[in-house]
């Protein structure tokens, strides 16, 4: 990192590992050349889960408050978005990037809790769309009053120069995950000897 930089991010802050004890477990896996990539790697992800854990656990409360799940209240906004509010089960399931069978369960538990509803399509009734009610409209709008200000106050912390490169930061990480995983790999690692299981005789 340039001095610049390093300047405007601030110091790096103190390391989650114990490195010493990081360099021998890799040094023991055979990959002595690559500690120091190794362990500043590893603490970008560990750093971006804790992040995360910290964040969905604090959403994850103040939804409870209005009775609704992370998953339900991304439906409500997906569905807040959409033309009269209403999507095809599929576009649901492609939009929170999960299973048609888990979508049909979630959708399940909020169609008893009223806040949203299936109807056929007119033109194929094999289709079936997921609207959202006027309770279901009334208990999104009430939480996205204080929704907003809690998600500013959570990044607070940031100045506005700082969340932009954060961004660029996240954006750039998400591009070269996607851009690693379209490329073929090869793994040096190999699986252990089964463990032998020990005849009646020697027990």
């Amino acid at each position: 990192m340039s001095g610049g930089n390093q300047a405007a991010l601030g110091d790096a802050p103190p390391s989650v590992y114990d490195e010493a004890s990081y360099r021998r477990l890799l040094d023991h896996a055979g990959s002595p050349g690559w500690t120091d990539k190794a362990i500043r790697s590893a603490e970008v992800i560990v750093r971006l889960l804790r992040a995360y854990g910290a964040v969905a656990e604090q959403l994850g409360k103040h939804l409870e408050e209005f009775g609704l799940t992370q998953p339900q209240f991304n439906v409500l906004m997906l569905l807040f978005s959409a033309n009269q509010h209403r999507l095809p089960m599929r576009d649901i399931a492609e939009g929170l990037h999960v299973t048609r069978f888990n979508v049909t369960k979630l959708i399940d538990r909020m169609e008893r809790d009223a806040v949203v509803k299936r109807t056929p399509a007119t033109d194929d009734r094999r289709v079936i769309f997921v609207e959202m009610t006027d309770e279901g409209l009334t208990k999104l709008r009430r939480c996205l009053r204080l929704h907003w200000r809690r998600i500013d106050a959570m990044v607070s912390g940031l100045s506005v120069l700082e969340q932009a490169q954060l961004l660029a930061l996240l954006a750039k990480l998400s591009g070269a995950v996607t851009r690693w995983q379209q490329v073929p790999h090869v793994t040096t690692c190999k699986p252990g000897p089964k463990p032998q299981r020990r005849s009646r005789a020697s027990l």
